[in-house]
Order: structure tokens, then sequence, then C-alpha cells
């Protein structure tokens, strides 16, 4: 059967509407034993004005790995070389799912095409095809990309979810015409993924398999391999529109994942990050909504954080867990090298699933930078769950509650003992140059006007209120 379509740009083609074919068996519209050799011709298939075409929609299904589909232009097998995808199972023979495959080369007008199967017995049932101008993707900043919708892959598997896994050492998966945007639109993938085991990691590349490294990502176990979690892995200086590739490195089973998309993290003054959103990572894992065995030298990263102008962000805040007593966390930017910006305690919160929060006063940092949290000196620093950069400046006052108390008071909660840690967490990291006392400051800090009223403020409002939440416990 021949199907003219000569008045359109974008075509779809059932795969029972070839004008010629050797070896293939039609099941109403579907081609069938799609094997070695076989093919099938097209007519007419009208790629329109040079351009406009960017790739082929190939709707199929595959229950057997390996082999490859050459798109060729022509009315048979050795015409030019116009596409190619080696399609990954489906799961099934009866499950469908569509690919993006991009134009290896440039073609306008209307030509015939020949779909040539390749190197297995078994290739692919296809459903149909059509042709496209990927304006689903190209016209669409930030759009969410299925995995199942890759151009090319090796060695991967869709799954029955609509995941990509099997995950192996260089196996990789490529998606077509992924638009970043604009310079200064884009700083990362946000990657929703599910692990089970540990080891591995997945290179972003630009272009094919071997294309520019853009970065690394080392994942974590999130327990269970249907337990997926999002991502975010930092890109430097991406604009426009490019295809992307995932290559798993160094083990068996890196990883599975369900989407991915282009973002903007850095667009966000103050952001709130999920503890499992990091970009690089060494020895944890993650548990449910958390990270987990975070001992001596482990560490965190998380990109492109946006902490505003000088002094706009004062503090991380960040919940977390503790079953043990011990260990502090390093918060460091740009990496687990980087400048430290504080360091953190952490303390026993009632077991690994007890969650506080904790506000930790930061030095001095502008624009945007890298945060990564960086375990010492134990086992078992913390869970982290969450975080957040803040604009809010507060300090911290731990006493033992009615430890040698004067008429039920504490007496380790006093003026000077609130003005020192002030003075300690506050005023020696931001304002030792300002030319005002610390006692002045404190005070400002309080909002009151005098010693006389700070005094009754921290007496009353402050140790005063503390006591009263302890009382009630």
């Amino acid at each position: 059967m021949t199907l003219s379509r000569m008045g359109s740009a974008d075509q779809l083609f059932l795969g029972s509407d070839y004008s010629a074919q050797q070896g293939i068996v039609t099941y109403d519209t579907t081609i069938c034993y799609f094997d070695d050799n076989d093919y099938m011709v097209y007519s007419s298939v009208n790629f329109g004005s040079s351009g406009s075409i960017k790739g082929f929609l190939i709707n199929y299904a595959k229950s057997t790995d390996n082999g490859s589909l050459e798109i060729r232009e022509g009315s048979g097998v050795n015409g030019q070389l116009i596409a190619k995808i080696s399609p990954a199972s489906t799961s099934s023979w009866h499950t469908y799912r569509t690919a993006y495959v991009g134009l290896l080369t440039e073609i306008s007008g209307v030509h015939n095409i020949t779909f040539v199967g390749k190197d297995v017995s078994g290739l692919m049932n296809l459903a149909w095809f059509e042709l496209s101008d990927f304006t689903d993707r190209i016209d669409v900043e930030h759009a969410r990309i299925p995995a199942t919708e890759y151009s090319d892959q090796s060695g991967t598997r869709i799954g029955s979810s609509g995941n990509v896994g099997y995950f192996d050492n260089n196996d990789f998966v490529t998606y077509a015409q992924v638009n970043f945007g604009e310079v200064g639109t884009s700083d990362g993938i946000r990657f929703h993924y599910s692990k089970n085991n540990l080891g591995g990691r997945m290179e972003v590349r630009k272009g094919g398999p071997t294309g520019t490294l853009l970065a690394t990502f080392p994942p974590t176990s999130t327990n269970d391999w249907q337990m997926y979690r999002d991502t975010y892995i930092g890109l430097d200086d991406i604009s426009g529109v490019h295809d992307i590739t995932f290559v798993a490195k160094d083990s068996s089973g890196v990883l599975n994942f369900m989407w991915f998309e282009p973002t903007k993290r850095s667009a966000d003054l103050n952001p709130f990050v999920l503890a499992t959103e990091f970009s690089d990572q060494s020895g944890l894992r993650s548990t449910y909504d958390k990270l987990g065995y975070f001992d001596d030298g482990d560490y965190a990263t998380y990109s492109n954080l946006n902490f505003g102008p000088s002094f706009a962000t004062k503090a991380i805040v960040v919940s977390y867990a503790k079953a043990n007593t011990g260990g502090t966390v390093e918060i460091r930017i740009d990496g687990p090298q980087g400048d430290v910006i504080a360091t953190f305690a952490p303390h026993h919160t009632g077991g690994w699933d007890t969650f506080v929060t904790a506000h930790i006063p930061i030095d001095l940092v502008e624009g945007v930078h890298d945060i990564t949290f960086v375990g010492r000196d134990v086992q078992g620093v913390w869970d982290p769950r969450w975080f957040e950069l803040s604009s809010q400046l507060l300090f911290t006052l731990e006493t033992d509650y009615k430890v040698d108390d004067n008429d039920g008071k504490d007496i380790q909660c006093t003026y000077d003992a609130v003005k020192n840690a002030y003075t300690d967490q506050v005023y020696n990291r931001y304002y030792s140059n300002s030319g005002t006392s610390a006692e002045n400051k404190f005070i400002a800090h309080l909002g009151v006007s005098s010693k006389d009223e700070a005094m009754d403020y921290v007496k009353n409002n402050l140790c005063g209120a503390a006591q009263h939440a302890m009382e009630g416990m």
C-alpha cells in the first residue's frame, strides 16, 4: 500500500503503510517478525523545507535485547543513512513506547525512505512512526523528558513502569534536542532515579556517549528499585538545544531512572533543599527522605545555591536526626576541600527517626556557590533530611536545665551567658570590625534601647520562655 502525504511536514505513518517490504509479517497495522536485513519502504515522505524536520517519533514494542534500526533515504537498503536507533527492550511485545530519534543529516523535500533491521531476529514490533520537528522539546524550556523517550541507547531496558534500567558499566542512553534555554536560564538537571545497591556513577555528556563531559553524578542507594528520589546535577555554562547522554560507569546496576528536566536552582534566593537532592556524595545512602551512613570523611555536595548579595544569607537551617553522640559537620563552599563557612556539632535527638531543626550561623558568603556538608570524627555523625538558606540571624545557648538551680530558676541562663553566646556566634563572625561594641550590638539585636531593658528581656522573654517550655515537656 502506498500512502502519499505531500501536504504536511509532520506526518504519521502506520507500520503497514509501506510500499514494499522483505521478510516482515503484518498484523492489522503493526509490523512484526522484523529480523536482520528485513526492510520496509515508505513512499513520498515529505521532510518539508530545510531544517524543519528534526527526526522521527517511533512507536514500538520489544521483548528482546540488541539489534538496531537503520533509516535510509531511497527505496533500498543501501541508501544514505539518515537516522539510526538501537531499540531497548520494552519488557513485552505488547508494551509500546515512543522513541525520539534525531536525524543524522539534514534532509528536505519528498523522499522514499527504507527501514532496515540489523543484527538480530525480532528487532521490534513497529506500530507507527511520525516525522517531527520536536517542538514539544525545542520550544519548551525546562521540559520534563520521560526516560523512555530516548533517541539511542546501549545495554539498557525499559521497565513496565516506564523507567529505564539495567544501567551497567558503559551503557548509555541519549536524548535528542533538549532545550536549556538562553544563556543563564539553566544551571543543572533534575533527575528522578532509584537504586538498591552501592557503587557506580553517571556521566552527563553533551552530544553522544563520547561527547563533552558536563558532570559526573554518584547515586546513593534509595533502598529499593521502586523507591524514586529527585536529585539535582549541576551543570556549568550550558544553553541552547543539545543532545544529552547519560553514561553509566564503574559497576553493574548503577541506577534506574524515570525522567529528567533542565532547571535553574540558583534562581531562588534562600532555597529549600532536600538532603537527597545532592549533586555529589561519598559514602552515603538515601533512606526514604534522608541521607544516612554519614561517617568521618563522608560528604554531600549541593550545587548552585544562591546566597544573594553580601549578608543576605546569614545562616543555614537544617533538619536532622541522630541516635548517638559525638562528631561534627563542616559546612564548606565550592566542594569538600573548599573554605569552611561554619562548623556544627549535632546532638542526640532521641533516635535516627527523631528529627530536630538547628539554625547554624555562617560566615559571609555572596553569590552562587556549591555547599558541601562533611562529616568528621565519628561514625554516624548525623542523618540530614533537608536544609535551607536563611536570612534570619539567630544564636543559641545550651544549658543543663535546673542544674545548680536557684529557687527553681536555671542560673546558667543569665544576661552575661546569653550576651557571650551572641558575641561568639554573631558579633565575632560579622561585626568585629564594625566599630560598635559587642554589648551595643547585642542590645540592638534584641530590639531594645538600654542594658536594663536588655537584661529584663533576657530574663523574662528568653530564659523564662525556655524554662517554661521545658516544664511543659
